[in-house]
């Protein structure tokens, strides 16, 4: 039986790497997703994009991702 995956098993995979794809669901109901770059500070990801593009106005009224690495 493979060992129990912990939210600091989760982390320490995460803060090896720097990019992800960001998942979610547009206005029209559309599956869509993106890639990312990204910094872990204190369990807390920082991701960066144009401020301008669809990803920053997309994440700013969606409450709803999914990340996947």
């Amino acid at each position: 039986m493979p060992a129990p995956v912990t939210p600091d098993l989760v982390w320490r995979e995460i803060e090896k790497h720097s990019f992800a794809v960001l998942s979610y669901v547009n206005p029209k109901g559309r599956a869509r997703s993106s890639g990312i770059v990204y910094v872990p500070i204190d369990r807390v990801l920082y991701i960066r994009v144009a401020k301008d593009s669809w990803k920053a106005k997309r994440r700013r009224s969606c409450n709803d991702l999914g990340c996947t690495r």
